[in-house]
């Protein structure tokens, strides 16, 4: 859990994508690390949920590519998505722009995110 990486101004609610973006990053190694140390190779639900988040324009997200579930309502956003251990060792900014991205095409910061994690988009 973190805080503050939502907020209020005068123009209307912000969301510090950047920090999300870098705790998602830091657990996301934690876990690769972790199941590599216990000797875990086998599926991993990972998922973020943000309390607080700016409106969106979709009340409902359908994502493809392993997204089991992807929600962005007024209140807040949430997504889970089930990868590998291998994904999470090999492929950790891939992981994090999956788990990002629904939020991101919503805020419109796509392109940002994907620079950020070092990661080629189509």
């Amino acid at each position: 859990m973190q805080g503050g990486v939502t907020g209020d101004r005068a123009e209307g609610r912000l969301i510090g994508t950047s920090q999300i973006r870098y705790i998602v990053e830091q657990v996301l190694h934690l876990a690769a690390g972790l199941g590599t140390k216990v000797g875990y190779y086998g599926a991993w639900d990972v998922g973020i949920h943000v309390t607080h988040a700016p409106d969106g324009q979709d009340s409902q997200l359908t994502i493809r590519g392993g997204v089991r579930h992807a929600a962005w309502t007024r209140e807040h956003y949430e997504n889970v998505i089930t990868v590998t251990s291998e994904e999470l060792v090999e492929h950790r900014g891939d992981v994090a722009y999956r788990l990002l991205h629904p939020l991101a095409r919503v805020l419109r910061v796509e392109g940002r995110l994907a620079a950020e994690l070092g990661i080629d988009v189509p």
